[in-house]
């Protein structure tokens, strides 16, 4: 008696796709620019990014194909957008 393995088909599952991966990466990282008070909290994806990156070569793959970088610097700007409209607290100039 001989078993088949099956694979799950996945590619018409929409949030495995990389663009909708990005999109909600970059959501999170405005949400937690408008929320969050310190200047610190900048440093948050460059943590999560190195975090990634050693677990990606912990398992024995490359770095060479990821968007680790780019996401990084991304997703740092766009937190700083995310404090930038945060309102109250800041007088106008007058």
């Amino acid at each position: 008696m001989r078993f088949q393995t099956l694979r799950l088909d996945t590619t018409g599952i929409w949030w495995q796709s990389s663009p909708m991966s990005i999109i909600l990466i970059l959501a999170a990282a405005l949400v937690a620019g408008v929320i969050s008070r310190s200047r610190w909290a900048l440093l948050l994806p460059l943590g999560v990014g190195a975090c990634v990156a050693l677990v990606i070569l912990a398992r024995g793959h490359g770095l060479s194909d990821t968007p680790i970088p780019f996401l990084v610097v991304v997703c740092t700007l766009v937190m700083v957008g995310g404090q930038g409209l945060r309102t109250g607290g800041m007088s106008p100039i007058s």
